[in-house]
């Protein structure tokens, strides 16, 4: 467990909105912290994409149908 120190105004918004959630607030900070890291990761991985390097990837698949077993 760690302790961290927030505002106590912000405290208390965060404990209205985990509660109308229905969520603890230490649950609610989690996600928030790991939504917000995440969005980081990707952004940083995604940066030198392209649409053209995507299509280019995509034209590299065999258009054939799937085997049996991996059919939804």
């Amino acid at each position: 467990m760690t302790t961290i120190r927030l505002p106590e105004s912000f405290v208390k918004h965060l404990t209205q909105i985990a509660e109308q959630h229905g969520i603890p607030l230490d649950k609610l900070v989690e996600r928030a912290v790991m939504n917000y890291f995440s969005e980081e990761y990707f952004r940083e991985r995604t940066k030198n994409a392209s649409r053209e390097k995507f299509l280019a990837v995509l034209n590299k698949v065999p258009d054939v149908e799937p085997p049996e077993y991996d059919k939804l």
